[in-house]
């Protein structure tokens, strides 16, 4: 056989070797004229994850949920030992006038940990954590801005540049690699107590200060779902990733007896007393109660969040043109006191909202001081007037806030007058429980107890 003939034997051949392809792509256009799959291929992250020994190395590698054909959720500790687990991270995109802001959501089938002593229960099934990144429209691809990141139950903030701390103090600046990639570092299984490293797959910047030991290895967005082989010597071992959309579990948010759903945002386990979260459920437990970050405001209102823990954003608004992953659109039109709890005919006056007992406002993003009992009207905007924290500077006004609850949630509004030192003094409540797809407009409704009319728009899906 001739040199000439061999080789078109072998171009021949190379056309029918399979060759892996993502099968994902996010083909929404922005209002720049991007897709949003090239945004999130820009901004991925390259990921560099410790894992440890002491425990199956395999329980460390991301993948998909349903990687085993289904989604219960009380069968993936088996996922582990049963299946090759490809990496995949899941992935979302809203859109402002202004921002992009792209999540990436990182899936294990395990959180391992101790199975002895007080330490028992610290392993469970399905782990799920994940990042959010702010990116300034400009044209193309953006600039990058900020990044939040999940750390079991907190939230840890990084930022480049010129911004300052909001509500929240900025725990690091982020490393671009290549210029785009935001380096992170993703932890091992294991248990805090028993190690000074952290663990439980915990997420923050990566900076190489953390003691891996000599196995940690390094995963990069390629389009292909590849599957870990060599995990040391630390950091030489580079695996691609492949994308899925976020919609994969939003679309399946209200399924529930662990399919995959335990709970409105809880996935079930068969293995300890713990259990993972969709980011429609994660909350900081420094501030879940307080009504400056509610409940899933992560990934339901990231203008909100960013603008929350962030000073000097600059141009930044809230007006969103794509936000999917919300069920309930609260806006706070204006209110109105009869009552005067203070000397003078006046009123400190504020707005606290419940949804199924979870605060997700109140006077830190909206208070008006002495305001006048004498049918004046008092239109809320978060940052503006008196708000009681002077750390949270928003950097762009906006009286709507996007949550994710369940379709039957009660949403109770408070209108009251803040004493400071002295019990707040009630104006009065209302209490809803719009049902999806529904827009209640309460116009002009006056509160429980006569003290002030409130005027809120909801919009459900």
């Amino acid at each position: 056989m001739n040199k000439k003939m061999a080789l078109c034997l072998m171009l021949v051949c190379l056309l029918f070797i399979p060759q892996k392809v993502s099968a994902f792509s996010n083909d929404t256009i922005s209002a720049e004229g991007i897709s949003y799959q090239q945004l999130l291929e820009h901004w991925s992250p390259r990921v560099y994850h410790d894992v440890n020994p002491d425990y199956d190395v395999r329980a460390d590698f991301i993948t998909r949920f349903d990687l085993d054909g289904d989604w219960n959720s009380i069968n993936q500790w088996e996922t582990v030992d049963n299946e090759a687990l490809e990496a995949y991270v899941y992935t979302s995109v809203s859109e402002t006038q202004t921002h992009y802001f792209l999540g990436y959501y990182f899936y294990h089938p395990r959180d391992d940990g101790p199975d002895w002593g007080v330490f028992g229960d610290e392993a469970h099934e399905n782990d799920l954590e994940g990042i959010m990144l702010s990116v300034k429209k400009n044209g193309g691809t953006g600039e990058f801005v900020a990044m939040n990141t999940i750390r079991h139950s907190d939230f840890y903030q990084y930022a480049n540049g010129s911004l300052s701390e909001g509500y929240e103090t900025i725990d690091g600046s982020v490393s671009l690699y290549n210029g785009s990639h935001p380096e992170i570092f993703i932890s091992s299984n294991g248990q805090y107590v028993l190690n000074t490293n952290p663990h439980g797959h915990d997420i923050q910047a990566y900076t190489g200060e953390v003691n891996v030991g000599n196995d940690a290895i390094i995963y990069e967005y390629t389009g292909q779902a590849e599957i870990p082989s060599l995990v040391a010597p630390k950091y030489e071992h580079v695996y691609g990733y492949d994308m899925l959309s976020l919609d994969e579990f939003w679309e399946l948010k209200t399924s529930y007896n662990n399919t995959p759903f335990r709970s409105f945002g809880s996935f079930g386990s068969s293995v300890g007393d713990g259990g993972a979260n969709a980011p429609w459920n994660w909350a900081d437990t420094d501030h879940k109660d307080n009504g400056t970050v509610g409940i899933g405001v992560f990934v339901s209102d990231p203008a909100y969040l960013f603008d929350v823990h962030f000073n000097q954003l600059g141009n930044f608004s809230h007006e969103y043109i794509n936000n999917p992953y919300w069920t309930h659109k609260i806006t706070f039109n204006w209110v109105q006191p009869i009552k005067a709890e203070d000397y003078n005919n006046e009123n400190d006056l504020y707005i606290d909202m419940w949804v199924d007992g979870q605060k997700y406002i109140g006077e830190r993003a909206w208070k008006k001081n002495n305001a006048k009992s004498n049918g004046t009207k008092y239109y809320p905007a978060w940052g503006t007037d008196d708000n009681s924290i002077s750390s949270i500077d928003f950097s762009s006004e906006s009286n709507t806030i996007y949550i994710a609850r369940r379709p039957d949630s009660v949403i109770r509004f408070k209108v009251a007058d803040s004493d400071g030192t002295s019990a707040d003094d009630s104006l009065g409540e209302i209490q809803i429980s719009p049902q999806p797809g529904e827009t209640i407009e309460l116009k002009n409704v006056k509160t429980s107890n006569g003290g002030a009319y409130l005027d809120v728009t909801i919009e459900t899906r």
